[in-house]
C-alpha cells in the first residue's frame, strides 16, 4: 500500500455506510488515498478518540438514512 494512503483504509467502518460505490469513491479519493491527515476521522484517530461509523472524513455526519441503493 502507498504511503499515501491511509493507515486505516482497509478497516474503516465508514464503508459499510454506503451501498452507491460512486459517493465512497469520491470520499476515498479526497481523503483515503490522498490527503488522509485531514480527515476528521483519522484525527480522532490519532487522539485516541472514538467516533461515529457515520461522521464523514469532512466532520459531517452522514444521516442515518442516507444509504443508497445501487441501481
Amino acid at each position: 500500500m502507498s504511503d499515501k494512503y491511509c493507515p486505516n483504509v482497509a478497516r474503516c467502518p465508514l464503508y459499510a455506510e454506503f451501498n452507491l460505490t460512486a459517493s465512497l469513491r469520491t470520499w476515498q479519493i479526497r481523503y483515503c488515498h490522498s490527503a488522509y491527515s485531514a480527515c476528521e476521522r483519522y484525527e480522532r484517530q490519532q487522539r485516541g478518540e472514538s467516533c461515529s461509523p457515520r461522521l464523514l472524513p469532512s466532520g459531517e455526519m452522514l444521516p442515518e438514512k442516507a444509504k443508497l441503493q445501487t441501481a
